[in-house]
């Protein structure tokens, strides 16, 4: 009895391991898939929650842009990657698609985002992305964010923290790009020595950043 009461106790262990949103083992270790009838560049494809354009195509691997999300949340997660599986045509198969870029006024005008979390293949913010996303409060950037675009992120009132991680890639910040973001105290230079351009205004109507 007492090695059926162990066993038992053993399997549930190992499933509040595996599927745990505490942990996030399961959430992270699930891979996003879509299945299409077919694909070319500039085909619009959404998976889960976010919507993409896709912009390069190989026989195995790909590229898409994020171009918006179908329902606005209050934190959003954009992935690194997705698998899309193409059932005919010129690229049918499977592919693995990095998310590279997030698309011109792809979220701009969305009051209801607060939290943002930018996948790690991503490697350009678009101009205007997160314009006027006024009650957006934390962003994370990816580690291979090179370029965030012009007025990416201006008249985000409520925008604290920008968080940039260890060995960041970032080169460019384009001018007004933080414009009036009056709130914003937190943006962690120390991790961006690949800093090379900061462009007219960025960080205009605020006194300081750290």
């Amino acid at each position: 009895m007492r090695k059926r009461i162990y066993a038992f106790l053993t399997v549930m262990i190992l499933i509040i391991a595996l599927f745990s949103p505490v942990t996030g083992t399961y959430s992270e270790a699930a891979t996003a898939k879509k299945t299409v009838t077919s694909v070319k560049v500039g085909t619009k494809v959404t998976v889960g929650n976010i919507n993409y354009k896709v912009t390069k195509l190989s026989k195995t691997s790909g590229e898409v842009s994020v171009t918006g999300v179908k329902k606005k949340t209050a934190s959003l997660s954009i992935p690194a990657s997705f698998k899309l599986i193409v059932k005919s045509g010129k690229w049918r198969g499977t592919h693995t698609i990095n998310v590279t870029s997030i698309g011109k006024k792809a979220f701009a005008d969305n009051m209801k985002l607060k939290k943002l979390t930018i996948g790690a293949n991503v490697k350009t913010i678009g101009e205007r992305a997160f314009y006027k996303t006024m009650n957006l409060r934390t962003v994370t950037l990816g580690k291979n964010v090179t370029t965030i675009s012009q007025y990416a992120f201006s008249l985000d009132y409520n925008l604290r923290t920008v968080t940039i991680p260890s060995g960041s890639a970032l080169k460019t910040i384009g001018k007004y790009a933080f414009k009036s973001c009056i709130k914003l105290n937190y943006f962690n230079f120390s991790n961006a020595k690949k800093l090379t351009t900061i462009g007219t205004g960025a960080f205009s109507d605020r006194k300081s950043v750290v």
